[in-house]
């Protein structure tokens, strides 16, 4: 078997982890793209992945751009200001960062278990509040309605840098698209083994794909994930559908 019949296939949870620097697994994930960059070999995105990452991207950014939305329409009512009139001599001062503060708290919570929302939550936040102290650094008040105006024009700016980072990691990690599709038989045969944990509908069609391939091709595969998941289960995986899976650490060295 030469090294064009050697594959590495990623699972979505690795572009997202290196995208948003997700930890604990970010730097297993920063390690399997520095292996890939130094083999010079591709990571294959089947297409069951590819819908994944383009969801939970999506999703994340467009949720962190309703709370910054959220935050412009809550300041002025934290503030009692109502009518227009009263918002164009409207000022935000220093006292007014716990108004801040408090908002980000709550969208905080609300967030629940979504780690990636709560660290883009963050990451506004920061914006936000560095923002505001740049103004407030020339002068003891700004107009509010300025502020918001301010806002508004730079969160293009800001929302645009996560469309080029995402455009960077799928360079770095040398991504190529797999069109492979699987069929209802190569799914039962997933669904069959009953891996035990949470295995999300997702998840057993991206193993059907890639059952799917290795039966269409005479190829080696290995499927790095930090899903365990799908890690811990690579005894029933393995025999079963002819492909290794792998923790990102180990990936490339078991091509």
């Amino acid at each position: 078997m030469t090294d064009n019949d050697k594959r590495l296939y990623v699972d979505a949870c690795i572009p997202l982890s290196l995208i948003f620097s997700q930890y604990p697994q970010f730097p297993k994930c920063q390690k399997l793209m520095g292996d890939v960059q130094k083999k010079g070999i591709h990571c294959f995105i089947i297409k069951p992945v590819k819908s994944d990452i383009e969801s939970v991207f999506n999703t994340s950014v467009n949720s962190a751009k309703n709370v910054l939305r959220r935050l412009m329409g809550h300041l002025p009512i934290a503030k009692g200001v109502a009518p227009r009139e009263m918002l164009e001599k409207t000022t935000v001062k220093s006292i007014d960062i716990a108004i801040i503060e408090h908002f980000f708290e709550t969208e905080y919570h609300n967030a629940g278990q979504d780690q990636i929302a709560k660290d883009l939550i963050t990451s506004i936040e920061s914006w936000v509040i560095q923002r505001l102290e740049e103004k407030l650094a020339s002068e003891n008040e700004v107009l509010l309605i300025n502020f918001l105006v301010d806002l508004n024009k730079e969160q293009i700016d800001f929302y645009s840098k996560w469309d080029t980072q995402k455009l960077i990691i799928e360079n770095k990690l040398n991504c190529k698209e797999d069109a492979t599709d699987y069929n209802q038989e190569d799914l039962t045969i997933v669904k069959n083994l009953r891996i035990p944990g949470k295995v999300l509908d997702k998840d057993k069609q991206a193993l059907a794909t890639l059952y799917r391939i290795v039966k269409n091709n005479n190829t080696k595969i290995v499927y790095a994930s930090t899903d365990y998941s799908i890690v811990l289960a690579k005894s029933l995986i393995e025999p079963n559908l002819g492909f290794l899976v792998s923790d990102p650490l180990y990936a490339v060295q078991k091509l």
